[in-house]
């Protein structure tokens, strides 16, 4: 089975509403799959149950947690799930943005917003994060058990058989290890407790820090193979 091509999921957060709806209104357009939240502490919530997103346009002038500071909570969060981050500032805004570039942002996105360069830019910064990758058209969170103890990360299902699944990780997997996913999120699809178990028979590196892992399911029926299946793709 060949990976299809994900839709790149873009957070705007800006803490005002009509710059929000603008910059979704626009991206949605581009088919984009986009939300907006108005604080970096809303932002930060997501991340923490797991969303994922391939790029986040990060208002820098915003109360209480400001984009700069919202930026720094994210490194915890792209060394598991890498993704783009982009700054919005004011035209004027000139110390603002001396002061962010010791943070090494992707990019910065003038306001008042251009609809013509800001799709251009997300499409650029896009390409870089995917860098070309085959990437499949669902990524879903999984809580995998590795070592014992319960650990987050987010696995993108590239392919999956009736016996196999193609995994595409940020851990190196060791060959022969059992590894237990729990998905929120396939619950929710599939309607019951979302509960897996993949024997890992081989793990490449893909470079760039990916891993592509191959492995077979355990404990599972084949009529919850297929639903699965159907749920994914």
């Amino acid at each position: 089975m060949t990976a299809t091509i994900v839709t790149p999921r873009v957070l705007v957060v800006d803490d005002v509403a009509d710059v929000r709806m603008i910059v979704v209104g626009i991206l949605e357009k581009q088919g984009y799959a986009v939300q907006g939240v108005a604080s970096g502490e809303e932002a930060l919530a997501l991340l923490r149950r797991g969303v994922a997103f391939d790029l986040v346009l990060l208002d820098i002038g915003m109360p209480g947690l400001d984009g700069f500071a919202t930026f720094r909570e994210f490194d915890a969060y792209r060394c598991v799930r890498p993704f783009s981050v982009a700054f919005l500032t004011g035209r004027k805004d000139k110390d603002a943005v001396s002061e962010a570039i010791p943070l090494h942002p992707d990019d910065y996105i003038v306001k008042p917003i251009d609809p013509s360069l800001l799709t251009r830019k997300v499409r650029g910064l896009l390409q870089r994060q995917f860098q070309g990758r085959f990437l499949p058209r669902t990524a879903v969170s999984f809580l995998a058990n590795l070592t014992g103890t319960p650990l987050k990360y987010t696995f993108r299902i590239l392919e999956i058989s009736e016996l196999d699944v193609l995994l595409e990780t940020m851990v190196e997997l060791a060959i022969g290890s059992l590894v237990t996913f729990r998905s929120p999120e396939l619950a929710v699809r599939l309607g019951h407790d979302a509960e897996f178990a993949v024997r890992i028979r081989k793990c490449e590196s893909e470079g760039s820090g990916f891993y592509a892992a191959q492995g077979s399911f355990e404990g599972l029926s084949d009529a919850a193979v297929h639903k699965m299946r159907l749920s994914l793709y």
